[in-house]
């Protein structure tokens, strides 16, 4: 089950609880007056659901893909691609961005299931060519110990347990 608000579950047997609304005096003196709206999604799985999976289908539900409209106009890149590749599947993919100086990629994961790996993000070719990653803080500043490799295509991090990582990756235009 995932949701995209509430954090009261229970699981006991074969009964699923979720408290949707909690009496409570703090932060909100008046938490039961107004309206409320909660969305659920329950993924029937006949074994244990892999935690990645897990965190994917929480994540799309409670922050899913925005888009962000613009006019037709003709540009480099396919109307349809896969633009980035992030392996292995235990690593999640939580931001892909222009850099705040605008000079490169941001790409930023998260490990899912408690174990040190290495993740491998792979670029499109019409993205450009991958220069240099360099592993950032949150603030995109460079960490003076980068861990990250690029080889190719593909740019390689290590990310701890349950960890965060965040890569600068320039791009060269594509020839």
């Amino acid at each position: 089950m995932a949701n995209d608000c509430k954090y009261g579950h229970a699981l006991d047997g074969d009964t699923l609880r979720v408290t949707l609304l909690r009496s409570s005096y703090e932060p909100d003196p008046l938490p039961e007056v107004n309206q409320h709206a909660m969305a659920f999604t329950l993924t029937p799985v006949a074994d244990a659901l892999p935690v990645a999976e897990a965190v994917r289908i929480g994540e799309a539900l409670a922050q899913p893909l925005r888009v962000i409209p613009t006019d037709v106009h003709a540009g480099p890149l396919p109307a349809q691609a896969e633009l980035l590749a992030v392996e292995p599947s235990s690593m999640a993919l939580s931001a892909v961005k222009r850099a705040e100086d605008g000079q490169a990629l941001i790409a930023r994961v998260y490990e899912t299931t408690g174990r040190r790996t290495t993740a491998r993000i792979t670029l499109h070719p019409a993205l450009g060519k991958p220069g240099k990653a360099v592993e950032t803080d949150l603030m995109e500043r460079p960490l003076a110990a980068s861990g990250a490799t690029t080889r190719g295509r593909t740019i390689s991090v290590p990310v701890p347990p349950f960890g965060i990582a965040t890569v600068s990756i320039p791009l060269k235009p594509r020839q």
